[in-house]
């Protein structure tokens, strides 16, 4: 299916109220599409990422990270969720593995920006930071090689991204 036009169906369907003009048949609520965008991007090993959001609405995912590849697959993700444990893991070719998580639920739906931090040295060691707080610590050094660029995917959250940079030295 289309990614394009199960967006737009999803998001006709929420102005709508959820309501539909076909009648369903099953009681489970239909999964929420995920809008993915991505950009190519040459990024050595190591790293850094600033960004500036707001989170509105407690329900849904949102994570980020660089990718391996000419597809945004194999490569790292920050994943948060409202009012769960922040996530950084691993997606590789023997799955998702999950590097760290915050030791407490994350709930940033206070309307106000935050500044999240995110970097990655020279020797697999990685840091997160948010409004200037140690939330993840952890080294990995499965990834090895440069990636190829960054994502960011949305799945029923209303985050607003005010900004994203990425300092990438070599």
């Amino acid at each position: 299916k289309d990614p394009a036009a199960a967006l737009l169906g999803a998001l006709l369907q929420g102005a709508l109220g959820g309501k539909s003009q076909t009648s369903r048949t099953t009681t489970a609520p239909a999964a929420t599409p995920a809008a993915v965008i991505h950009t190519a991007a040459n990024i050595s090993n190591a790293f850094d990422v600033a960004l500036e959001f707001s989170s509105w609405k407690t329900t849904g995912k949102f994570s980020l990270g660089p990718y391996q590849g000419s597809l945004p697959r194999a490569g790292y993700r920050l994943v948060y969720q409202p009012g769960q444990p922040m996530e950084l893991v691993r997606i590789g070719s023997r799955g998702t593995f999950v590097l760290n998580r915050t030791t407490r639920p994350v709930s940033l739906e206070d309307k106000k920006v935050h500044k999240l931090l995110w970097t990655r040295d020279t020797n697999g060691r990685m840091q997160i930071t948010l409004d200037g707080q140690l939330l993840i610590d952890v080294p990995d050094q499965n990834f090895r090689d440069a990636f190829q660029g960054m994502v960011i995917i949305n799945q029923g959250t209303d985050v607003i991204v005010k900004s994203v940079s990425l300092n990438s030295p070599g």
